[in-house]
């Protein structure tokens, strides 16, 4: 349950900060003119047809993607450990120490 939730305020903050982030570079820049000047031009040429949900939905699938293999690698665990070796376990408490100086 907890994963889920700072999943969610992951997904929540990132989301804010890319505005904010956005929002700063459109008015230290004239990318807002440059874009409309571009997108003149390429509908001149016949090239601007493109639907402006094209980009949105990519990034959509990739996410669910990028879940999704989340999603089957928890509820792949053990499966997935036994693919790699087991690691090595050291015993760092300080009786171990001690015990051998």
């Amino acid at each position: 349950v907890l994963t889920g939730v700072g999943l969610l305020a992951t997904v929540a903050v990132t989301v804010y900060v890319t505005k904010l982030a956005t929002k700063a570079i459109r008015e230290q820049t004239d990318i807002e003119a440059d874009a409309e000047e571009s997108a003149d031009e390429q509908t001149e040429e016949g090239t601007g047809n493109k639907s402006n949900l094209q980009r949105p939905v990519i990034m959509f699938l990739i996410g669910a993607v990028i879940l999704a293999a989340g999603a089957i690698g928890m509820a792949n665990k053990e499966r997935i450990e036994s693919w790699f070796p087991a690691k090595a376990v050291v015993d760092d408490s300080p009786e171990q120490v001690e015990s051998t100086q």
